[in-house]
């Protein structure tokens, strides 16, 4: 097991807890090392990190994130040199208007997505080394073109300790938006990240996505980020005025 936390935090800058992992090997066929190490990596990035890593093992966000003035400064004048493994929890896209970010969150929750001008129907585009993916699914992989929000976006992150922190891209990331292949809890791992006034600058150069989400936490944020847009622009007020 030792071997493979260490392979493990080699190539993910991750560190599972002990218990986490022996608990998926039982359930794991063990022959082929890269093959087991894909598997785990696959639960790993769709799990909670709250819940599978080890805390202090890992890399965390400063206890005094929200109350050191070197974070506080309007200029960066900290760096977090990481790795921190986190998981996004929220995100707000700032370059999309309401509208078009509602438009994609419904379209996201139908399965769908934008190839052109053409509405195609999107399978779910990730599955576990050794299982077998529906066609339909395999061919939605392939195609490359689900739509995400370009941005910049605004993300709460939260590491293995439940230590929460916003981050803020001021370099297109790829990867990480609203709709496409990112689901709420993606992963990420931040390294040499600034900060200033407590947001956490995220760049290609300092932030890599490693994928993955929890499911439950997709599709119960869809919905309030749904409610919220659709106040934010009064339709709930108008069909209600219309029901009247």
């Amino acid at each position: 097991m030792e071997h493979l936390l260490t392979r493990l935090a080699s190539i993910l800058s991750i560190h599972p807890s002990p218990t986490y992992l022996a608990t998926h090997l039982q359930s794991l066929p063990n022959n082929n090392e890269n093959a087991l190490l894909a598997s785990l990596r696959y639960r790993l990035i769709n799990s909670d990190f709250t819940q599978s890593l080890l805390p202090q093992a890992n890399t965390t966000f400063p206890s005094d994130l929200h109350t050191n003035q070197r974070y506080l400064s309007p200029a960066p004048g900290a760096t977090l040199p990481g790795p921190i493994a986190v998981q996004i929890v929220d995100i707000v896209d700032l370059g999309s208007s309401n509208m078009e970010q509602l438009e994609s969150l419904e379209m996201a929750g139908r399965g769908e997505a934008k190839k052109g001008r053409e509405v195609i129907r999107v399978l779910p585009v990730e599955e576990e080394v050794g299982t077998q993916a529906p066609e339909g699914a395999r061919a939605a992989v392939n195609l490359g073109t689900m739509k995400a929000t370009i941005g910049p976006h605004k993300v709460l992150m939260e590491d293995a300790s439940g230590r929460r922190a916003w981050g803020f891209e001021i370099e297109r990331i790829p990867g990480l938006g609203i709709g496409g292949k990112m689901k709420l809890g993606a992963k990420l791992v931040l390294k040499n990240v600034p900060v200033m006034r407590e947001l956490v600058i995220l760049q290609p150069s300092n932030t890599t996505v490693l994928g993955g989400g929890v499911r439950d936490w997709d599709k119960a944020w869809i919905e309030t980020r749904k409610a919220q847009l659709e106040a934010s622009l009064g339709i709930g007020k108008k069909e209600e005025g219309r029901a009247r």
